[in-house]
């Protein structure tokens, strides 16, 4: 089984060496230095948790919390914060933090910590994610909608549908869209997105009688649920 991801937001070179070492036998630790390339690594990657420590010093950890809610990470996010206050504690569980850790803590906390998350998600490691209609199979980039056949998309359309899906009946902008589908790379014409979007939809929405992936006009896309 392949580790499970963890982005950590850390400036501090020292602590963030020190975390994903102590870290690395079971999680992935993809790093980043700053609050804003923090939040392109979680668009690039979808990991299974973030931990953002409050000492980042280009934006504050509580509006990278509301900013990772804001454009749909589903990740749970344990906070490394100084402020054992229950006022800047609330502050962050209604930005919408799973967890907040005072410092200092031990390596055994921090893995308990870590356990305690990933049991309380409950997540699911088959790589055929599942909604109400579609299968999306990673291994081969293909999908399958309302029980009909394989349909094999291209590395672009998944990743686009991949992000859709991950975000469920939410709004996804064309930014983040571009960010994940292309790895960050520059946008080889400025309207990729939109043309893979019809791509998608001449195979997944026009063949069947409900279209489910919806243009929000000013915002970017949504992949509904039947």
């Amino acid at each position: 089984m392949n580790k499970l991801q963890v982005v950590l937001i850390e400036s501090n070179p020292n602590v963030a060496n020190t975390l994903s070492l102590a870290l690395s036998e079971k999680f992935e630790i993809k790093t980043a230095n700053s609050g804003h390339k923090g939040l392109k690594e979680v668009i690039l990657i979808n990991p299974f948790l973030i931990i953002l420590d409050t000492n980042i010093i280009d934006i504050s950890a509580l509006d990278v919390t509301k900013k990772l809610k804001s454009i749909g990470a589903k990740a749970p996010i344990l906070i490394l914060g100084r402020d054992n206050s229950s006022k800047v504690k609330v502050s962050y569980y209604e930005a919408g933090a799973e967890d907040y850790l005072s410092k200092p803590f031990s390596i055994g906390e921090l893995k308990a910590k870590l356990e305690i998350i990933r049991s309380r998600n409950q997540l699911n490691f088959n790589p055929k994610v599942q909604s109400t209609n579609l299968i999306l199979n990673k291994e081969n980039r293909s999908v399958v909608r309302d029980g009909g056949n394989e349909i094999i998309l291209r590395s672009k359309e998944y990743a686009i549908l991949e992000y859709l899906h991950n975000n469920l009946g939410q709004v996804v902008s064309r930014q983040t869209l571009t960010t994940y589908a292309w790895k960050g790379a520059s946008n080889p014409w400025s309207n990729a997105v939109d043309v893979h979007i019809k791509y998608l939809r001449d195979k997944i929405d026009k063949p069947f009688k409900k279209p489910i992936i919806t243009t929000i006009h000013g915002r970017g896309y949504r992949l509904e649920a039947e």
